[in-house]
């Protein structure tokens, strides 16, 4: 009986020596006091002022009335806009377009969200100073005729009837005025030319329509339908320098001039235009 109470008592001291190290090492001890509890609150309220996701069983305290806004360091921050301001200061094109390189290529080399962002803000820094020059640019032309090209082309299409009714109107004139002063088309062919073949009534339609004389020489011998009478080539391919038939050239008795028109098969439309180009305007005038 005296040896077993023996070991109970060591066993009791035991525990009481592990309990008394366990509370040394994690609390405060002030006489017979230990300020372990003061020292848990104090880290718990530390933990819910720091910690910005604080699990719900840390705030009974306060309730149904649980939501609260978030710290204000933790709102999403503006995006950084100093790369407009930066883009904004430059004076030159040349710089502006160098400066926006520079931005493409590193977000092209280092493609961070960072630097793709930049790029992002450049892009559209050059898209508003292109929206803006685009509309001072329309503005500018509504206001000075000078320079305004839909007077000489117009664009929307009840001018554009306008515009091509007077000019046909003009074309045909000037065309009646070629062939009253004995204006001619020389029609240089060969008779065994599908191409000549086919050119073959669209010349003679156009001298139907506008009076201009058509002057069929071919270098073979032979006709066509159309230009039974063809003359025999006595060496004018040659001295025109012909190498192509079906081949065009105006030639104006007044003017003292032999002008090509063209070489293949081509529209009465064409046709009407090159020689109005070659006898009535000067370059850049009809476009």
């Amino acid at each position: 009986m005296f040896k077993c109470n023996s070991i109970l008592l060591l066993m009791t001291l035991a525990v009481c020596t592990t309990a008394f190290s366990a509370v040394k090492d994690t609390g405060e001890i002030n006489g017979n006091e230990v300020n372990t509890n003061s020292k848990i609150l104090v880290d718990e309220k530390s933990a819910s002022e720091s910690t910005p996701t604080i699990k719900y069983w840390k705030q009974h305290r306060d309730g149904w009335w649980w939501y609260k806004d978030p710290p204000e360091n933790l709102l999403p921050e503006e995006a950084p806009k100093d790369i407009i301001n930066r883009l904004d200061q430059i004076q030159t094109v040349k710089e502006l377009r160098e400066e926006v390189d520079k931005i493409r290529d590193r977000a092209i080399i280092k493609p961070t969200e960072e630097n793709i962002r930049d790029y992002l803000y450049a892009q559209k820094f050059i898209m508003d100073k292109s929206t803006v020059f685009a509309e001072v640019w329309r503005q500018t032309v509504w206001k000075t005729p000078d320079v305004d090209y839909s007077l000489v082309r117009p664009v929307n299409a009840s001018a554009i009837y306008t515009y091509t009714d007077e000019r046909n109107a003009e074309e045909r004139n000037f065309l009646t005025e070629l062939a009253n002063n004995g204006t001619g088309i020389f029609f240089i062919f060969s008779s065994t030319c599908p191409y000549c073949k086919q050119m073959s009534p669209t010349l003679k339609n156009f001298e139907k329509t506008y009076g201009i004389k058509i002057l069929p020489i071919t270098i073979d011998g032979g006709t066509l339908p159309e230009f039974p009478d063809a003359k025999m080539d006595n060496g004018t391919a040659k001295s025109l320098g012909i190498e192509t038939v079906p081949a065009m050239f105006l030639a104006s008795p007044r003017d003292k001039k032999i002008a090509p028109i063209g070489f293949g098969v081509l529209s009465v439309s064409e046709l009407v235009e090159r020689i109005n180009v070659i006898m009535n305007s000067e370059p850049g005038k009809n476009w």
